[in-house]
């Protein structure tokens, strides 16, 4: 299983270099308080990672932010009844990519800011966060630096809160200028 689950995931990444070489896609920096449109994606299997990100994104509709959430689910079962929408392991084709209505108008939505609160990898949340219209991605510190322009390492041993809170503060830290560098 091990074998055929690496052969998948090596014709995955393949699949997706191929991708995003054809795909035209400008991503910038852009300041938090500017921000209008924010996408979360987000690994919803259990309540303890789910409860954080439904939290997070209440407050920045508080912050007059238009906020769509995307999760994975890492089941077959039908998720119905959240308050947010997701895709789970029978709406991944065989590379492992996302094909569900939902995941495909996530990742064509063009977002301000897109950000993966996924602390391990998950190859479907990653292939939609590289393939993203969104101008300025945020995930977790990965190889795969194609995937996001703000990438944040988190110290071993915290969770998903701190990772959240971390975000919060390097978005508010982010200006966007427009300007050239001082050399």
């Amino acid at each position: 299983m091990d074998a055929l689950y690496g052969m998948r995931k090596k014709w995955h990444q393949r699949m997706l270099n191929r991708h995003l070489q054809q795909r035209q896609i400008r991503h910038h920096s852009i300041n938090f308080n500017t921000a209008r449109k924010i996408g979360i994606l987000f690994e919803g299997t259990e309540l303890a990672q789910r409860e954080p990100v439904i939290a997070f994104s209440e407050k920045l509709k508080a912050l007059q932010k238009s906020v769509k959430l995307l999760a994975y689910i890492d089941n077959r079962l039908d998720a119905e009844g959240f308050v947010f929408k997701s895709f789970n392991r029978k709406e991944l084709d065989w590379l492992l990519r996302p094909r569900s209505e939902e995941a495909l108008e996530f990742m064509n939505t063009s977002f301000d800011i897109l950000i993966n609160f996924s602390l391990k990898e998950h190859l479907p949340l990653e292939y939609l966060a590289a393939c993203s219209k969104a101008h300025f991605r945020v995930g977790p510190f990965t190889a795969h630096t194609y995937c996001y322009e703000l990438m944040i390492d988190l110290p071993a041993g915290k969770g998903l809160p701190a990772f959240i809170e971390q975000v919060e503060i390097y978005l508010n830290k982010m200006q966007s200028t427009h300007e050239a560098a001082a050399v």
